[in-house]
């Protein structure tokens, strides 16, 4: 979204004569790693997955509706929402809007994976960084039995592993799934992570990962045996909130202690430089764009 930045910077000035209120300090947040699957994970980490199927584009060798792996909608019919085309198309995850590739799984027991269990690790550097964080994006439809389990751990420097959350499966209930084209899909035993009961619209879930270490250890493990249920995660992130970082005072883009006419200019500058500093990050939402605009002049006036 385009802006003009001089025009912004009358629209900051005019407000100065305002009295000027306090601003609560907000701890910074780092990110240690994010992976969108749409390329390699950030900062260094890596992903292994097991089986490794990229060769099969994500698929096991003996079936495209046997899927563990990164893929995209197009997959197959299972996990694509193709009901606005397709008045028939009772199954799907992925609407046509969305194009971006994702961590797939259905019928991970198969002829090519007996065992039925897949996993996927990623290993990052921390640093010792502390209030570490994992949150992703996860979807999931079809009519699971308790045996399909989804866990995920971490461990530091190769220690014991401590358990982040273990799925279930709602055996007692029943959920309607709400496809892109309006119709409306009752299915029983809907699956559940930590109390929040997973659709086919994706849900940002986020959990603490306890502890400290120079290296951190994510292992995700899913076991499921049958066709027609998908599950899908995206965009898995960890954060931190710790690692030394003192609190920041947003809008204190001068590091001078305050937020007042001073802090004008160096705002537009980190705006306009693509920059990253907390302090600019006002919306707190990661990063500094135009959506900090407002919430910087209200900072600014008083009004946090």
């Amino acid at each position: 979204m385009k802006f003009n930045l001089k025009r912004l910077a009358r629209a900051l000035l005019m407000i100065t004569g305002l009295a000027i209120g306090g601003a609560m300090p907000a701890f910074a947040q780092t990110e240690i790693f994010t992976d969108t699957f749409d390329a390699d994970p950030t900062n260094g980490a890596t992903r292994v997955l097991t089986p490794d199927n990229s060769a099969s584009g994500g698929t096991f060798p003996g079936s495209g509706f046997d899927v563990f792996g990164i893929v995209d909608r197009n997959v197959n019919f299972d996990f694509a929402d193709d009901s606005l085309d397709f008045m028939t198309d009772m199954l799907g995850i992925i609407p046509s809007t969305r194009t971006d590739f994702f961590l797939g799984f259905e019928d991970v027991e198969n002829a090519d994976n007996a065992s039925g269990e897949v996993t996927a690790t990623w290993t990052v550097s921390t640093g010792g960084a502390t209030d570490l964080n994992l949150s992703f994006e996860i979807a999931a439809m079809g009519d699971f039995e308790a045996s399909d389990v989804l866990t995920v751990s971490a461990s530091f420097d190769g220690g014991a592993s401590t358990e982040l959350f273990t799925s279930s499966v709602d055996e007692d209930g029943m959920l309607s799934y709400t496809l892109e084209s309006g119709t409306i899909v009752d299915l029983n035993d809907p699956f559940v992570i930590d109390g929040t009961t997973l659709s086919n619209v994706f849900q940002e879930l986020s959990f603490p990962i306890a502890g400290t270490g120079s290296d951190l250890t994510i292992t995700l493990t899913y076991t499921q045996n049958a066709g027609g249920e998908v599950l899908a995660i995206d965009n898995l992130t960890v954060t931190s909130g710790g690692d030394g970082v003192e609190p920041v005072l947003k809008g204190d883009v001068n590091l001078d202690g305050t937020v007042d006419f001073f802090d004008i200019q160096p705002f537009i500058d980190v705006l306009s430089g693509g920059g990253s500093q907390p302090e600019a990050d006002v919306n707190c939402d990661r990063v500094v764009d135009f959506f900090d605009i407002q919430a910087f002049i209200d900072v600014l006036s008083g009004n946090p």
